[in-house]
């Protein structure tokens, strides 16, 4: 598992122990130092060699999971770097920024490869689609914009939102879009033609996170009240709401095959959650 806070490091823990004994707790095994100011995401490459995060010190960083050595330093962005992914490929990474652009890098020698502007507002939330062609970001202009990758060009745009689009994801057909925004709803578009499919309403106050399930039958929200819901994307219902962060939450995922979800907040708690059985 990976965690990042406002003191600029990065945390990688071992969670063998959680799934060994009922008692067992989440252990801390490395923290990679280097940011200099807060860490606004952390991701894994898909094969675990790698870790990225990005930070208000308007860098993004690559680290060497298993030693926790710095690799490379993505630099270019003039404000800070609110979020960055891995391709699908592993050999790209897309970054979002508060000078609102995306910025296109090569993995293996660190060179941008491509600026996208359009945006009118900070850039919060970037992803990549699952063949990698094309890309989404969420911004503080309210829209979601889908690009072409290989031209930098913009295809499409998602408006609709009234507020702020502080996350966005692809579901794993590539045909569905999930946004969460300070407007209190998180919302299901379709790709191909832009038109809102689905409206996720319940929580009190600003979302900050959303996420899809790897089957893409389910949608996870968090935000401001404090509480991670449960959506199932084909009805619209909240099918269960997860109380106990005291705080923001600002981080919510699902484990990899589905089972567990994560979340995290500004109470300094990363919380784990196990997906009920009737969803």
């Amino acid at each position: 598992m990976l965690t990042g806070g406002g003191n600029g490091n990065v945390h990688l823990w071992s969670l063998a122990d959680l799934w060994n004994s009922a008692k067992g707790r989440p252990r801390k095994t490395r923290t990679l130092k280097g940011h200099t100011s807060l860490v606004s995401s952390v991701a894994f490459s898909s094969n675990g060699y790698y870790v990225l995060s990005s930070s208000f010190d308007k860098s993004v960083r690559l680290w060497q999971c298993e030693s926790g050595r710095a690799v490379r330093r993505f630099e270019g962005h003039s404000d800070s770097v609110r979020s960055a992914v891995f391709s699908p490929s592993g050999r790209h990474i897309l970054s979002g920024s508060s000078d609102n652009t995306l910025r296109l890098w090569e993995l293996e020698k660190g060179r941008e490869i491509r600026c996208l502007e359009g945006h009118s507002g900070e850039v919060y939330s970037v992803a990549f689609s699952p063949d990698g062609r094309n890309a989404i970001s969420g911004s503080s202009d309210n829209t979601i914009r889908l690009w072409e990758l290989a031209s930098g060009k913009e295809i499409r745009r998602f408006n609709g939102h009234s507020g702020s689009v502080s996350s966005v994801a692809f579901s794993s057909d590539g045909r569905g879009v999930l946004s969460g925004s300070v407007d209190g709803t998180a919302r299901l578009w379709d790709v191909a033609t832009g038109q809102e499919i689905r409206r996720f309403e319940g929580h009190a106050d600003c979302l900050w996170s959303v996420a899809f399930s790897p089957n893409g039958r389910h949608a996870l929200s968090g935000g401001r009240d404090g509480t991670v819901r449960l959506w199932n994307t084909v009805t619209g219902e909240q099918t269960h709401c997860f109380q106990g962060h005291t705080e923001d939450v600002y981080s919510a995922a699902f484990s990899p095959g589905g089972r567990y979800i994560f979340s995290g907040g500004s109470d300094k708690t990363i919380r784990l959650w196990v997906m009920p059985e009737e969803s």
